[in-house]
């Protein structure tokens, strides 16, 4: 029942909210209401019943600036990314002995427009006060889904910043636990394991008090994009870092290192076994029976699959692994030995295949970024059951009930059959 038309205005959309900025994380259903954020750093909380916006925080630095100057000063700051970027691509094709001709003339102009845009220098220094770090503008700052426990709220944002506010939006802490350093910004969301919170920034793995935000400990692991997975070893609460390695929750010690390979994606796990796909091959771990540091985990099974980035994190379901490469190539294997059930092609359109497979019912509904998704039936053979086209995304459909929620880059929207 899911067919919204080319322009999002179909009959089986209840409602869309436009939203203040875009943003890449996923709708959040606690009872009635949805959380999600924007861009740079806005938290929103909606009406699951009708889209309205019930509130809405800023907690941009330059929020505290007048409308008019933020935005200039804002602009600023892109543009001194820009000349950073062109610079640092300048001299890497150096190195690489590459033409720097075009990006030489493209770092001139840029100079240029900064020039012209501050030719004081005083917005310059505005901007350094208020400084966010480096992210790409595919990722932003807002990219990391916020995680609900049904009575707090917890939110990251791309600067290292972890908020917790109340159902009503009133904050109730907040703790900076370590800032971004890679160009392109940061993108794992926060998870709860047992009693703890845990977030991933950088090569920190840190474990947070979910009720006053007290930091319990930190570790360190290697940072990719992924979000850890929180997992049972025994008794014991862990996570499986965005790096790979299985880290205790309870008090950041690492039990395994480099347990799979995730360069881009998450683990997924079933049943006493992490699953994971990238471009160096998909492999099945068995977790160990206890928390005892630095254990040696070996693989259930390895194979070789489409070599290619997996942005998107793969599904399990009844025995089956479904993984979709950035360019749209799906491979499923069988859970129980790793053995390739079939490939296929996807084409849908131009774009990236950034939002992971998500599963409603038997189906399965694989999505591009430009806003196509493809419905298709779980199993041992490739069956096609509908196309549908919203406007562009990188979230993935969440479903709940009878409805699906998908928050585009303009707007958010509720769709399924009006009751």
């Amino acid at each position: 029942h899911i067919a919204p038309r080319h322009d999002g205005d179909g009959q089986n959309v209840i409602w869309k909210t436009r939203m203040p900025a875009w943003g890449n994380a996923l709708p959040v259903i606690v009872g009635d209401r949805i959380f999600t954020t924007a861009e740079r750093m806005l938290v929103l909380c909606v009406s699951a019943a009708d889209g309205s916006i019930i509130w809405q925080k800023d907690e941009d630095p330059l929020s505290a600036l007048p409308a008019e100057q933020r935005q200039k000063v804002a602009s600023v700051q892109k543009a001194k990314r820009k000349v950073v970027d062109l610079k640092r691509r300048i001299g890497r094709s150096k190195k690489q002995k590459k033409p720097t001709e075009e990006h030489e003339k493209q770092l001139v102009e840029a100079e240029k427009r900064l020039a012209e845009m501050d030719p004081d220098g005083e917005l310059a220094k505005a901007a350094q006060k208020h400084q966010l770090p480096n992210t790409h503008n595919v990722n932003g700052y807002a990219t990391p889904t916020p995680l609900c426990d049904g009575k707090q709220v917890y939110v990251l944002f791309g600067t290292g910043d972890v908020l917790c506010y109340d159902l009503d939006g009133n904050r109730k802490w907040k703790q900076s636990v370590a800032k971004p350093t890679h160009r392109h910004g940061h993108s794992a969301s926060p998870v709860l394991a047992g009693n703890v919170l845990v977030v991933h920034i950088g090569e920190t793995v840190a474990g947070l008090n979910p009720a006053s935000g007290e930091l319990l400990w930190t570790g360190k692991s290697r940072s990719t994009w992924g979000t850890p997975l929180p997992v049972q070893v025994g008794e014991t609460p862990a996570v499986v870092t965005t790096g790979g390695d299985l880290v205790n929750a309870t008090n950041g010690k690492t039990i395994a290192s480099k347990v799979v390979s995730l360069p881009w994606c998450s683990a997924v796990a079933h049943e006493g076994l992490i699953y994971a796909a990238d471009e160096k091959g998909a492999k099945a771990v068995k977790l160990p029976g206890e928390a005892t540091e630095g254990q040696k985990l070996e693989a259930v099974w390895e194979t070789k699959i489409q070599k290619d980035r997996y942005y998107a994190t793969p599904v399990l379901h009844e025995g089956l692994l479904y993984a979709v490469t950035r360019g749209g190539h799906l491979t499923v294997l069988d859970m129980a030995d790793g053995k390739k059930v079939y490939d296929q092609k996807l084409d849908l359109g131009k774009g990236t295949y950034y939002p992971s497979p998500v599963l409603a019912g038997n189906k399965l509904v694989v999505s591009v970024d430009s806003g196509t998704m493809l419905v298709m039936a779980t199993g041992r053979e490739f069956k096609e059951v509908a196309r549908h086209k919203l406007e562009p995304f990188r979230s993935c459909p969440v479903f709940w009930g009878d409805r699906m929620y998908i928050r585009g880059l303009q707007h958010l929207y509720c769709i399924g059959q009006p009751h």
